[in-house]
């Protein structure tokens, strides 16, 4: 039996890519567009707006769009060699394993960029909206105290929701 040269390691690096190809864009796109929205928050340019539009649904729209189109082409390729009648039963099953893996992740991705699509994403901005809202409507002014309270900490917000009904009877 013959040792694995260079030109197999290569092949097997090439094969091993195109099966987790779908998935590892699928990921850096996942990874991109979450610390994207979260910089954004954090850095408070969520609110910047092109056309009318705020910057992380922008940047959210083209990386999935990028992300999809690269998966399509690794889907198209494999598609193209599978029907290929002179393939071994080892590359057709690769081919199958690249299909089944780039179309889970093609639908992973479109599902996953709906979220930041359609939210914000920042809570201190959603807040400081909902006070203005509060304000605005007759709110006693130690329920809108509390709100401001509790948007400026900076720890996580609690799992239940927090009422005006129940911030006026602890008051």
């Amino acid at each position: 039996m013959n040792a694995p040269g260079p030109a197999d390691e290569r092949r097997f690096a090439a094969t091993t890519f195109l099966i987790t190809g779908g998935l590892l864009i699928w990921l850096t796109n996942f990874t991109f567009v979450y610390v994207f929205a979260a910089l954004a928050c954090a850095r408070n340019f969520a609110r910047v707006q092109i056309a009318g539009l705020a910057i992380v649904p922008i940047v959210t729209t083209f990386a999935t769009l990028s992300a999809a189109i690269a998966t399509a082409v690794l889907i198209a390729a494999a598609r193209r060699r599978r029907r290929a009648s002179d393939q071994d039963p080892h590359s057709r099953f690769i081919d199958f394993v690249v299909l089944a893996t780039s179309g889970i992740a093609l639908v992973v991705l479109v599902w996953l960029a709906f979220p930041p699509l359609m939210t914000s994403g920042c809570r201190d901005h959603q807040f400081s909206n909902a006070l203005v809202v509060l304000k605005t409507e007759g709110v006693p002014a130690a329920a809108t105290m509390a709100l401001a309270e509790l948007a400026s900490k900076k720890q996580p917000y609690p799992s239940t929701p927090i009422t005006v009904r129940a911030l006026l009877q602890t008051q």
